[in-house]
């Protein structure tokens, strides 16, 4: 929301580009067209920011020296955009072969890097809980199954919907918990549309006040 990228993408990458809401190559035939890139809205980010009720944050990005010339102009536009949320950027720039290594230890909050993305939908290793590029650590029970059984089906349609559900719980955006059951939570994008998530636990926190006396 508070970054430009369609400028970005015009200014610095001479319009050789444009913005995807998802992993999936967008010429591909996984990519889930019904995801849309969220809109540059400054007023929204930093509404949402003064919601988080944080103070000022720093985040240490990491990149490569041997990046193009136009990527460091990039990530200066980006540390430049973020300090208007009060969130400080700290580009630390490394050689190659120290870049990896810090990645491999996780030792980073934001790491500058490209991938080559093929005609299907080799962004598993990028996601999964154990894959060899997630650097990041995410993890997603329900993701995970997901890319098992894209990993083992065999009907070309089954493994598009499995690859466009997997894609639609990466991009959670704008996305907000509207009902909470035992077995599953209820979503609501900024667009009205509503999905089921299963859980995986249930907590009722209920405020309680235990007798002393």
């Amino acid at each position: 929301l508070a970054s430009n990228r369609s400028q970005w993408i015009d200014t610095f990458y001479q319009q050789k580009g444009f913005l995807i809401a998802g992993p999936a190559a967008p010429d591909s035939w996984c990519y889930n067209t019904n995801l849309l890139p969220l809109p540059f809205d400054l007023p929204q980010a930093k509404k949402l920011r003064a919601a988080a009720g944080a103070g000022p944050i720093t985040f240490k990005l990491i990149v490569s020296n041997d990046r193009p010339s136009q990527d460091p102009s990039m990530i200066n536009s980006y540390k430049t955009a973020l300090q208007a949320l009060d969130v400080n950027i700290n580009i630390v720039t490394l050689e190659p072969l120290v870049f990896e290594e810090t990645l491999q230890k996780g030792d980073f909050d934001i790491a500058f890097q490209e991938y080559t993305l093929s005609y299907g939908y080799n962004y598993r290793p990028l996601f999964e809980s154990d894959g060899e590029l997630n650097f990041g650590n995410y993890k997603n029970a329900e993701l995970d199954t997901i890319l098992e059984q894209m990993r083992i089906e065999g009907d070309f349609e089954k493994i598009r919907a499995l690859a466009n559900k997997s894609q639609e719980i990466i991009a959670f955006f704008e996305t907000s918990a509207v009902e909470i059951a035992q077995e599953q939570i209820l979503l609501r994008n900024s667009a009205g549309k509503t999905w089921p998530l299963k859980n995986d636990f249930v907590f009722a926190m209920t405020g309680y006040r235990p007798d002393l006396e």
